[in-house]
């Protein structure tokens, strides 16, 4: 069966891109545009892996992390935060803040699988 990746991600372009190479990678892949509608498709889809973006509208990447990280049904899923945004030490803090993994856009196909692979073994 499909391991199953939510990519959270206020912009439709970055969406349909990563959907459509988690799916050629053998990903089932559900999608939400802000961090309310993805973190209620996380309570209700129960994801594998959550790939989250840090600046969007309604909730930002941080608010749902915390949101996710406080509710026991996705407390424990791998999160990957996955942004444009500059930040120093952005692995660190990224860890600091409860998520697994970081990476930057515009990643490299390679390198998102491969932190894909590792988080879900």
């Amino acid at each position: 069966m499909a391991k199953k990746i939510l990519v959270i991600d206020d912009e439709k372009l970055i969406v349909e891109v990563t959907r459509v190479l988690l799916e050629s990678s053998g990903y089932e892949v559900v999608s939400a545009l802000d961090g309310r509608e993805g973190f209620q498709l996380a309570l209700e889809e129960k994801p594998d892996l959550v790939l989250l973006d840090l600046m969007m509208p309604v909730l930002d990447g941080w608010e749902t992390l915390e949101l996710m990280r406080s509710d026991e049904t996705t407390a424990g899923t791998p999160v990957i935060i996955f942004t444009a945004k500059e930040m120093a030490s952005p692995d660190r803090v990224a860890r600091e803040k409860g998520a697994d993994d970081y990476i930057a856009k515009p990643y490299e196909i390679e390198d998102l699988l491969a932190k894909i692979k590792c988080l879900l073994g």
